[in-house]
């Protein structure tokens, strides 16, 4: 909390008012061989606080509309799973594959959801096979109705290809940190990737694959999963994949093909129902969350770039914690004097055992943490303030700038946690205040 204060006193320095106009990006990818479904990534960008309030299922659910425009009956909607009125069964559904995800902006006023979708092909007389073959690609549309009721569209509709190539590449330097009830999982960032036809291009994505390692009891831990190998033609089949785990390491090797046991890719939408087993798949950036996490146990976890990597990361395990971190960020080791990697108040200060950190931890702890929206306030801070907390470390300017911007806000928790010294200091100003009265009155007496 120490640094969130901080950083909302410095934010509000630098806020313009107004929001940006809310925008929406569709990619999407059709699996190899028949094409029954497709993956769909949305994001649904500038959001203001009032559109993200309440269930984020339940909000794009009702908000977001996905068309396609080439069906030969026109402009074709696409519902949800069990939300179509008419109780007729669609041509086509969507559900979700990842949860909507949501992170604030820079500007602290925007926010955005990303999530997953899978549509499903109900064997519709139109089948996605059919437009892949007519227009070589399935275009997809999409408009959000804001909670205004006004609607943003694609500037222009989204064509989806089928994969021919993979991604023959790893994400590097995977890590994990430990916050509450959560892991936050980076990787180093990279604009191309090499595929397997040996071309460099931009990845469509990362997955991270989280695995509970209380699930198995010897170290080692084996799953199925549909796989494939690189004919564009060829079917899935079952593969099973290992890794192993130590009390401080693990270990993935990339899946086998059951046909001949030689290396093969993970269809990832196959994960979805493996128990002990979770995904995210990242359209854009270099982090993903998993929240809601048991504090007791311990997690592995790796990663792949899509489509469909073949090449997996390093592993890594966590284990969430029950309260907020302020010592550690994208697992470094705990703040020491004179470190100013992680928080705003503890580079203010200098280091990070001045008793006004105390306070403000105590607040972070004790309210900031118990409601679902400032416990996603702190995480936003978490991800954003390092390189502020880095600037004031180098400058006493700044350093005397933030604690005297502090210090308002230090005296207030103070007087919040020690009310007695609220009613001692009451009790001593009308002790004051009487004296002085009586020593006037005697004095005007004399006179």
């Amino acid at each position: 909390m120490a640094c969130r204060v901080v950083i909302f006193t410095l934010l509000l320095l630098t806020w313009t008012t107004g929001a940006k106009g809310v925008s929406l990006i569709v990619e999407g990818s059709l699996p190899r061989g028949t094409a029954t479904e497709m993956t769909l990534q949305v994001q649904i960008k500038n959001l203001t606080e009032e559109d993200v309030a309440g269930d984020l299922e339940d909000l794009v659910v009702s908000r977001l509309k996905i068309y396609l425009p080439d069906h030969p009956e026109g402009s074709l909607p696409i519902v949800f799973s069990g939300k179509d009125t008419t109780g007729t069964l669609s041509d086509y559904e969507m559900e979700f594959l990842t949860q909507p995800e949501q992170s604030a902006n820079e500007d602290g006023l925007s926010f955005d959801l990303e999530m997953t979708l899978r549509v499903i092909d109900n064997g519709s007389t139109t089948s996605l096979n059919s437009l892949l073959e007519e227009y070589q690609a399935v275009k997809v549309n999409a408009i959000y109705q804001d909670v205004t009721g006004a609607e943003t569209e694609l500037d222009t509709p989204t064509s989806i290809t089928q994969e021919n190539g993979v991604a023959n590449e790893a994400p590097e330097s995977l890590a994990v940190a430990s916050t509450h009830k959560s892991l936050v999982f980076s990787w180093a960032d990279k604009e191309t990737i090499a595929y397997n036809d040996d071309s460099q291009k931009a990845p469509r994505g990362t997955t991270v694959v989280l695995i509970d390692t209380t699930t198995t009891e010897s170290g080692e831990y084996n799953f199925l999963a549909k796989t494939y190998k690189e004919d564009p033609g060829e079917e899935e089949v079952d593969g099973s994949c290992t890794f192993t785990t130590t009390d401080t390491t693990c270990n993935v090797s990339p899946c086998s093909n059951d046909s001949d046991q030689s290396p093969a890719y993970i269809d990832v939408s196959t994960l979805e129902n493996i128990s002990g087993i979770e995904y995210r798949t990242k359209a854009t950036g270099t982090k993903v969350t998993f929240a809601g996490l048991d504090t007791t146990k311990t997690y592995a976890a790796f990663a792949f770039y899509e489509p469909s990597g073949l090449i997996l990361s390093n592993c890594v395990l966590g284990t969430p914690i029950e309260n907020v971190s302020l010592t550690e960020l994208n697992g470094a080791d705990p703040a020491g004097p004179g470190n100013a990697s992680c928080f705003l108040a503890t580079a203010a200060y200098g280091h990070s055992l001045h008793p006004h950190l105390d306070l403000l931890r105590a607040f972070r702890d004790d309210v900031l943490l118990r409601f679902p929206l400032t416990q996603k306030l702190v995480l936003w801070y978490y991800e954003y303030s390092p390189p502020l907390a880095h600037i004031i470390a180098q400058s006493e300017g700044l350093k005397a700038l933030t604690r005297g911007l502090l210090w308002p806000v230090v005296a207030l928790l103070y007087l919040a946690y020690h009310p007695l010294v609220i009613l001692l200091g009451i009790f001593f100003g009308l002790m004051s205040w009487s004296g002085l009265k009586w020593i006037n009155r005697g004095l005007e007496a004399q006179r």
